[in-house]
């Protein structure tokens, strides 16, 4: 016979269906009770309100930035909480809508409870995708409280205010990939996973389990703490060079050195660093694109670093800009001709990172990859006029 872990019976085990969904507040969300009444027998009838957190971090900048994204929590009741006549506690019944994919087995731990709450949120992302969304029992802001909510199994999914298309695939630094909901801010975006909470609970005892045997009142109010994950976001550069005049006998090469930093002083950091090289085989504007690789809010300095001997940078060498989170960031280069051809021609140029033995750049002394140079031999005849 199966046993749950960390209860003593079978005899037990039937009445808590619920014990280890209120788990979850101990486990995967923090809890914190904020309201406790007389040690009765758990009242299925009475109303249940929940406080929804966007995150238990402890982190000043983090909880600064979290707050930015507007978050809201939708709130669906997945299972309602049935009496077990002659206990004091009760167990789940599935909701019509969930039914044919959520099945809750008799043995149930922490990480099942997870599972299957993404298996709940697979139901909700399947209908919203198909234009045929389940509508929330309860939609709050971040921190704020849903109220007059019946005893049962609550699914909360976690999103950014105006983000309509949510859900998102995500593999997590486990391996481990699932489906997440998102919201964002200027710098992050923020990951979600579903979470289970059950109501209502109980305090969690001095192992931090929730269980309904413990000798404490039932709470028909909690509150609760998502623990997102979260990544920096980026963003896009474009860099564009106008030759005003093209010496036409080889194709012409530029290259451009882009470093990328966030922070000042003794906390600046680099965050990229990369060479790329513009062909020109006619006067005019060619461009390129640095496309969601430099993190929005980077400092970013462009700098030519190779022009050729037949052409001069007729604008500034070195550029800066900052990324940002909707525009794509530009910046300009201009050359020209400088009709000094004598003992000059078209050349092939490598400017490639030096690498190590696992294939990853080296980084020199200065923060910045280390790069080699080859210069390959004049393809036209020495002393060309």
């Amino acid at each position: 016979m199966k046993k749950w872990k960390g209860l003593k019976s079978a005899h037990v085990k039937r009445l808590i269906g619920c014990t280890l969904a209120l788990g979850l507040l101990a486990g995967t969300l923090k809890a914190a009770p904020l309201f406790a009444g007389a040690a009765d027998k758990v009242d299925l009838t009475s109303a249940c309100s929940l406080t929804v957190g966007s995150s238990s971090s402890t982190d000043k900048e983090f909880i600064d930035d979290i707050a930015k994204a507007n978050v809201l929590m939708d709130v669906y009741l997945v299972a309602d909480a049935v009496e077990k006549k002659g206990y004091d506690g009760y167990v789940f019944e599935v909701k019509d809508t969930y039914s044919s994919t959520v099945t809750i087995p008799d043995d149930v731990d922490t990480k099942t409870w997870s599972d299957l709450a993404k298996v709940a949120a697979g139901v909700v992302e399947n209908a919203y995708k198909a234009g045929n969304a389940i509508a929330p029992d309860k939609t709050i802001k971040a921190g704020e409280t849903a109220t007059n909510l019946s005893a049962g199994l609550y699914l909360v999914i976690a999103r950014g205010d105006g983000i309509t298309d949510y859900f998102e695939e995500k593999t997590d630094e486990q391996g481990n990939t699932g489906t997440y909901t998102v919201a964002t801010t200027d710098v992050y975006k923020y990951y979600f996973a579903p979470e289970f909470v059950a109501l209502p609970t109980k305090e969690p005892d001095e192992n931090g389990e929730i269980k309904s045997s413990n000798p404490t009142p039932w709470l028909y109010t909690a509150q609760v703490f998502m623990k997102p994950l979260r990544e920096l976001r980026y963003g896009d550069l474009k860099i564009v060079k106008d030759l005003l005049t093209f010496e036409d006998s080889e194709p012409a090469y530029f290259v451009f050195d882009v470093e990328a930093t966030i922070g000042e002083g003794a906390e600046q950091k680099n965050v990229y660093s990369n060479v790329f090289t513009l062909e020109f085989t006619s006067a005019g504007e060619e461009y390129l694109i640095v496309e969601k690789q430099i993190p929005i809010g980077a400092n970013v300095t462009v700098t030519e670093v190779y022009s050729g001997a037949t052409y001069d940078v007729t604008s500034a060498l070195t550029q800066n800009t900052v990324i940002t989170a909707n525009d794509l960031v530009e910046v300009r280069f201009t050359n020209d001709y400088n009709e000094n051809r004598k003992h000059y021609g078209a050349i092939t140029n490598h400017f490639d990172p030096v690498l190590d033995e696992n294939g990853n750049p080296v980084i020199g002394a200065d923060g910045k990859t280390v790069y080699n140079w080859a210069k390959y031999a004049d393809s036209r005849e020495e002393g060309q006029q």
